[in-house]
């Protein structure tokens, strides 16, 4: 991802993967993101959320939910 925002990396990642990658709220979705990650990488992802921006995720049924 080249200055992705963190929705277009999750809609990307969910093309390729049964479990998904949900924003819980659309100014998370605006938050940038870079780097090069393997389309089957979800958690790599959601580390840099967690690391990177403080965020929180949390494991929902087959989906994994960024928030707050």
């Amino acid at each position: 991802f080249d200055n992705a925002t963190l929705a277009e990396a999750a809609n990307e990642l969910n093309r390729y993967n049964d479990e998904k990658v949900v924003i819980a709220d659309a100014s998370i979705g605006k938050l940038s993101i870079g780097g090069t990650f393997f389309e089957n990488d979800i958690h790599a992802v959601l580390n840099v959320a967690q690391q990177v921006f403080g965020l929180n995720v949390h494991k929902r049924d087959n989906d994994f939910v960024i928030s707050r």
